[in-house]
């Protein structure tokens, strides 16, 4: 494409270390530097599998610097042969001119949703790793809460609690976490997790996992993080939310607060500024 096109460049961005390693393919001759952004975990051990280890490090070593998203990618990195010199931890944004506090019954009534409930969220897809089912088990008992689920997946998932389910347009994401009092992500293994830092931006607290990547992500006074696969302790950590008014809006004020730190517009100009500096 670049030949056919006689395309000028200066750097090559590229997501994710699969496609970093093609661009080191095609551009190696070129003298032009490589950059990666990365934010899957699991993918930079299965990449690495496909090569013999004189052949990856040969690649990648051919990679001019590298964005993680959280520090867990940054060891993961080093682990397998990255200087650490090369490596910048820049978690991923929120666009705050798209992500912000709605009124939440003029979204209610907006998108049909129940006045007299509370309203917790989920966002994500619905498979196991993520945990939809774990957040319906969690909640069973709760009688006056409801349930807003965002995504697709292979789960199906059933109960007269959920009063929306649906896959929907990104605009549309911020009405509903608007419309919503908590956002719950039982989530097994994250990168940086866009879903979280979304809801914070609309004042959501948020229950979650006592994983690092989500420890990274979050604070005390705006989340509660809890083992993922106990459905008892989301259930708890959900309810001690939602059963104190006062807690619940202490909380969605210090989730506004906490995800200032993460604006899109500095995120991009620090890594501009990176890249500038290792080109």
């Amino acid at each position: 494409v670049v030949e056919n096109n006689e395309l000028e460049f200066d750097v090559v961005y590229a997501h994710f270390l699969v496609n970093g390693i093609i661009a080191v393919k095609a551009f190696s001759d070129l003298g032009k530097p490589i950059f990666v952004a990365e934010g899957e975990l699991k993918n930079i051990n299965k990449r690495k599998a496909y090569y013999k280890p004189e052949d990856y490090l040969n690649l990648i070593s051919q990679i001019t610097g590298f964005i993680a998203v959280s520090p867990q990618i940054k060891d993961n990195l080093i682990e397998v042969g990255v200087p650490e010199d090369k490596i910048i931890i820049k978690p991923n944004a929120v666009d705050f001119n798209r992500f912000y506090r709605r009124d939440k019954i003029e979204m209610r009534k907006k998108h049909n949703l129940p006045l007299n409930k509370k309203l917790v969220i989920f966002v994500g897809r619905f498979v196991v790793d993520k945990g939809p089912l774990r957040v319906l088990d969690a909640i069973k008992n709760m009688k006056d809460v409801g349930a807003i689920f965002v995504g697709s997946g292979s789960q199906n998932l059933i109960s007269d609690q959920i009063v929306f389910k649906n896959k929907v347009t990104s605009d549309l994401v911020p009405e509903l976490l608007s419309a919503s009092d908590l956002f719950v992500l039982p989530t097994l293994h994250e990168g940086s997790c866009n879903a979280i830092v979304e809801a914070m931006s609309c004042g959501l607290p948020i229950v979650s996992s006592d994983i690092p990547e989500i420890q990274f992500q979050c604070e005390p006074s705006s989340s509660i993080l809890v083992d993922p696969m106990n459905t008892d302790a989301i259930g708890k950590a959900i309810h001690e939310i939602l059963c104190d008014d006062n807690k619940q809006n202490a909380m969605s004020q210090c989730a506004l607060e906490y995800s200032k730190q993460f604006e899109i517009t500095n995120r991009a100009e620090s890594i501009l500024n990176y890249i500038q500096a290792k080109s």
